[in-house]
This record gives structure tokens, sequence and C-alpha cells, in this order.
């Protein structure tokens, strides 16, 4: 899958993040780790959904949320190295 628009997607969702937890806390401002806690809430109740919403076996259902969950950490680590956070 070309991760182009899975990375737009998750551009927009942080965008949208930071601007709803401005209005929620009526603030001009929000905080990186204020945003990455709305979205982290967000990823699992998402993960909450899919698991409820698909009618496979518990070991499929672990395997595919180990694989999402790999996935966002793998792209945590590049993004990291790439802004050569220490």
């Amino acid at each position: 899958m070309d991760m182009t628009p899975i990375q737009n997607a998750a551009f927009k969702a942080h965008i949208s993040a930071s601007d709803a937890l401005k209005e929620e806390l009526g603030r001009d401002d929000v905080s990186a780790i204020e945003v990455a806690t709305v979205l982290a809430t967000a990823y699992g109740e998402a993960l909450a959904l899919a698991v409820n919403t698909v009618n496979h076996s518990r070991s499929d259902l672990a395997a595919g949320i180990n694989s999402i969950a790999q996935d966002a950490c793998n792209q945590m680590c590049k993004r990291i190295a790439m802004t050569g956070a220490h």
C-alpha cells in the first residue's frame, strides 16, 4: 500500500486534533504532548472499534492489532530519527 495517502490523512488528523483540543480547552495554543495524548486516545478507541466490528478469531485479531501497533511504533521511531530528537 502506498503510504502517501495514509501519511496525508495522519497529518490532517493531527491538525484536526490540535484544532479540536484548542476549541475544547478554549485556548489559542496546545502542546505537542497534549495533541499526542488526544491522538493516542483516538488510536486506542479506533482499535477497540475495529476489534468489535470484525468477526475473526481472537488470534487473528491479536495479530492484526499487533501489526497495526508495530507499524505505528516504526513510523514514530523513523520520525524521531529524522528530527534528530534524543
